[in-house]
């Protein structure tokens, strides 16, 4: 006979197991595939805005008469990744992965340049002026976003303390951590804070 003990044990078993199975769900996502949830849901709590943004202006759209690239229906707005996500499922999931490596290929190289400028402030705040230093490579490694905030880490390689002839002899790989504003979209984006982490 099974007693209270192990009725206990197996109702906290289950429970452990209901929450990561709960956590890993959450943590992946809803299968696009294969999801009732409506494109505005998917949209939203995802994080997929930028990127049907993205999406819209790629795809190719027909009209009979000349307009911009949406189709109004009724007075709703059908937006070409709304009508590919309602009617083309695996279509509109390959021009999602297209539009994403695109955006995050233009945000890497809009970032780049503006991790560099707030390098160089953060050695100026460091007591090194533009001369003792030349930033040769910005890598980022991570970049997260979460609505119109992007966190971002990398790595900046920075030649150093030039001798008497102006002359760079060492090298430095500078680790950094910064917060950038982009709520104006790729081309306009802020930096919020940026940290060198490994600076002397």
């Amino acid at each position: 006979m099974i007693g209270r003990t192990e009725i206990n044990i197996f109702v906290s078993t289950f429970a452990n197991l209901v929450e990561i199975l709960l956590s890993l769900e959450e943590a992946a996502g809803p299968d696009l595939a294969r999801t009732k949830l409506s494109f505005d849901e998917v949209e939203s709590g995802l994080d997929l805005a930028a990127f049907n943004e993205e999406l819209d202006e790629a795809i190719s759209v027909r009209l009979g008469e000349e307009g911009d690239r949406n189709i109004y229906v009724g007075g709703k707005d059908l937006r070409p990744s709304f009508l590919m996500y309602q009617y083309d499922r695996s279509a509109y999931l390959q021009e999602l992965k297209a539009a994403k490596e695109r955006w995050l290929e233009n945000t890497i190289a809009n970032l780049k340049p503006l991790i560099a400028e707030g390098v160089a402030v953060e050695f100026g705040r460091l007591g090194r002026g533009a001369e003792d230093f030349r930033i040769k490579e910005v890598a980022i490694t991570q970049l997260g976003l979460r609505d119109t905030l992007a966190r971002v880490a990398g790595s900046v390689a920075a030649s150093v303390d030039p001798d008497a002839d102006g002359e760079f002899g060492r090298e430095d790989v500078l680790q950094f951590l910064a917060e950038v504003n982009m709520s104006a979209g790729q081309d306009s984006m802020t930096l919020d804070s940026l940290t060198l982490t490994n600076a002397a």
